[in-house]
C-alpha cells in the first residue's frame, strides 16, 4: 500500500493547489516571488511558473539543485535567518511543506517572522491536523496516535516518505491545530483555509500580509 502511494502521480493535485494559492494572493506577472524551503526540485513552485521571477531558498548546496529555468535563482539561506534579504523585497512568498519540519518553537517563530519581513503577502502550506491520511507517514490519523506508538513504528519500519536518521531518531512534525498555527502569526489579515488534496489528504493554506489594493 505504501509503495503504491509513493508512486502516485500528484502533479495535477500540486498544480491545482498552486493555482488556488495564486488566485488568493492575486499574483500578477510582474510580482517577485520567494520560494521558502524550495527543495531540490520536486517541491518548488517553479514547476508551475515560468514567468515570474522566483528566488528559492533552502539549506542544500547549489550544485544539488535540479531546477534549470531562466526565471529561477537559488540562494543557500536558512529560512529562520534571511538576513541578506531586505525588508519587503518580495511581493509574494510561498512555502510548501516546510513549516511543519521547523523545530524547536523558537526557530519556527523565526521562520514565520522572517517571511513576513521580506514579503508583502505570503502563503504557507502545512498538513491539516486531522487529515485522514497523514502525508509524511501515510497512516490514517497518524498525528493523533500516542507518541510511544509513533516512535515504536517509525524506528522499526520505513513509513511514507520519511527516512530514519542514522541515530535512529525521526524528524518530529509540527502537527498543529488551526488555532495553534494562528497563534504563531501576529497578523490581523491572517486567513487559514482547508484544502483537500485528493480524497484522503488535507492541508491548511495559511495566507497573510498586506491585501493587494486595486490598481
Amino acid at each position: 500500500m505504501m509503495g503504491l502511494l509513493r508512486k502516485l502521480d500528484t502533479s495535477r493535485l500540486r498544480r491545482d493547489r498552486y493555482a488556488r494559492i495564486v488566485r488568493t494572493l492575486a499574483l500578477l506577472p510582474g510580482d517577485r516571488i520567494l520560494d521558502v524551503g524550495c527543495g531540490q526540485g520536486g517541491r518548488s513552485i517553479a514547476a508551475y511558473n515560468t514567468e515570474n521571477e522566483i528566488v528559492g531558498v533552502d539549506l542544500f548546496d547549489e550544485d544539488e539543485l535540479q531546477i534549470e529555468q531562466a526565471n529561477f535563482s537559488y540562494a543557500k539561506l536558512d529560512a529562520c535567518a534571511l538576513d541578506s534579504l531586505p525588508d519587503g523585497s518580495f511581493d509574494v512568498a510561498i512555502s510548501v511543506g516546510m513549516l511543519e519540519h521547523v523545530r524547536p518553537p523558537e526557530r519556527l517563530r523565526a521562520a514565520i517572522r522572517e517571511t513576513q519581513r521580506v514579503a508583502r503577502r505570503y502563503c504557507f502550506v502545512v498538513p491539516h491536523r486531522y487529515a485522514f491520511l497523514e502525508p509524511h507517514f501515510f497512516l490514517p490519523l497518524f498525528s493523533l496516535w500516542p507518541g510511544w506508538l509513533k516512535t515504536f513504528l517509525i524506528k522499526r519500519f520505513r513509513l511514507g516518505t520519511q527516512e530514519r536518521q542514522p541515530s535512529g531518531e525521526w524528524q518530529r512534525i509540527n502537527w498543529l491545530t488551526r488555532r495553534q498555527w494562528a497563534e504563531l502569526f501576529d497578523d490581523p489579515n491572517l486567513v487559514i483555509r482547508n484544502h483537500w488534496y485528493g480524497p484522503l489528504l488535507q492541508y491548511y493554506l495559511i495566507f497573510g500580509g498586506e491585501p493587494r489594493r486595486p490598481a
